[in-house]
């Protein structure tokens, strides 16, 4: 009985805390179809998004744009081919798997734009799945600075696939040297 109050009780507190992030973001739900020219282009090296980079990603209140909890830190790999693996040190979510998903070029945003899902699995102090945490990110890659900047938002699905929770966020980074 203890067990199972402590439970659920980290699972609302999750699930709390992904809330106060805001409402749902225009680009959750968009779903990456890797072109054959992406592909080819990851494929070859051309992309030099290709590598790793530390990020910095701020929780952002979706309508305001305002900052919501404090910042953390996080790496993101981008690999050729186009899947993409991650990993946040965010205190929202201290217990959680790695992420892994998939990137594309997508030059009909702009130039040296991306875009970016990833999924990764909340878990309580004990271990157990809390449901799926869906990242999806539009990127902006400087490559003068070798930086890139992302907006974007998420969705937090308990372990039936019903939307618990969702928000919004930015993140800087810098290419890993």
């Amino acid at each position: 009985m203890k067990t199972r109050s402590a439970k659920n009780i980290a699972i609302g507190c999750l699930a709390l805390i992904l809330l106060v992030a805001g409402a749902r973001t225009s680009t959750m739900g968009q779903e990456i179809v890797q072109t054959e020219e992406a592909q080819k282009a990851a494929d070859s090296g051309q992309n030099s998004l290709i590598g790793v980079w530390e990020t910095t990603v701020t929780p952002r209140n979706c309508l305001t744009g305002e900052a919501v909890g404090p910042a953390f830190i996080g790496l993101v790999t981008f690999h050729k081919g186009g899947t993409v693996s991650e990993y946040g040190a965010n205190p929202a979510t201290p217990f959680r798997t790695p992420g892994h998903g998939i990137w594309q070029a997508a030059p009909w945003l702009g130039e040296d734009r991306y875009l970016m899902n990833f999924t990764f699995i909340p878990l309580t102090p004990a271990g157990a799945p809390v449901g799926r945490l869906k990242v999806s990110q539009t990127l902006e890659y400087k490559r003068y600075l070798d930086q890139s900047s992302t907006t974007g938002g998420f969705q937090l699905f308990n372990p039936s696939g019903v939307v618990i929770g969702s928000g919004c966020s930015t993140s800087t980074a810098i290419r890993f040297r």
